[in-house]
């Protein structure tokens, strides 16, 4: 649980941080919120539309369990964390260098949110 909190933060301040985060939206594409969930991802979560029109306790839940769902799929943190950026590209590895239009590669992003989540990588 300890490890899941620990992610979740460092992929919020990675996403977004600081003030109003919860209610951040992108510039470039429909993702929203503090863990800037596209809307397809989103997917309605506990009935709000979309992430920004969620309260704070529900994104943070949305990400929670986002990542113990990714963690069940994979048994890797890694792989849960880069489910977030890019689910296509979170169980093969041999991809997470090429680059994500728009984003940092898989690879740098998850390396960014394991040092803000101060976890060994």
């Amino acid at each position: 649980r300890v490890i899941i909190s620990r992610l979740a933060n460092a992929i919020l301040s990675q996403e977004t941080g600081g003030v109003n985060a919860y209610y951040r939206k992108s510039y470039s594409s429909s993702a929203c919120g503090a863990f800037q969930y596209m809307s397809t991802s989103w997917d309605n979560f506990m009935g709000y539309k979309s992430a920004c029109d969620a309260p704070e306790w529900v994104q943070d839940q949305r990400m929670i369990d986002e990542l113990k769902s990714s963690y069940a799929t994979y048994h890797d943190w890694r792989m849960a964390v880069a489910a977030h950026l890019s689910p296509s590209r979170a169980g093969n590895m041999a991809t997470w260098n090429r680059p994500v239009p728009g984003n940092p590669t898989v690879n740098q992003y998850v390396r960014a949110v394991f040092k803000k989540a101060n976890i060994a990588y």
